[in-house]
C-alpha cells in the first residue's frame, strides 16, 4: 500500500471532539447540496476552537460537521485516509 491508502491515525482528543459534536446543530452541518463548504468550514473552525480541538485533530473531528450526502461521500471515498486539506478539497 502506498502512503495515501494508509489512514492517518491521531490519538487522543476524544473529549474535545465529543464536546465539539455536542455544540453542533443540524443547520450548522454541511450536507453537500446548496450550501457553501467554505461557510460551513468557518463554523467548523469556530466550534473546534471553542471545544479546544487542535488543528492536528481536525481530520478526526471532520465527520462531526457533515451530514447526509456529504457524510456518505466522506466514508464511501475513505477521506479519513487523506490529509485534512485534501479531504476538504475532495468534498
Amino acid at each position: 500500500m502506498d502512503e495515501e491508502n494508509h489512514p492517518i491515525t491521531i490519538t487522543g482528543y476524544g473529549k474535545e471532539i465529543a464536546n465539539a459534536a455536542k455544540i453542533y446543530t443540524e443547520e450548522q452541518k454541511y450536507g453537500g447540496t446548496n450550501k457553501s463548504l467554505n461557510y460551513k468550514l468557518t463554523i467548523f473552525y469556530n466550534i473546534c476552537n471553542r471545544a479546544d480541538v487542535p488543528q492536528e485533530a481536525y481530520l478526526k473531528a471532520f465527520p462531526t460537521m457533515l451530514k447526509g450526502l456529504a457524510l456518505d461521500h466522506f466514508y464511501i471515498n475513505q477521506l479519513s485516509h487523506l490529509l485534512f486539506a485534501k479531504a476538504c478539497e475532495h468534498l
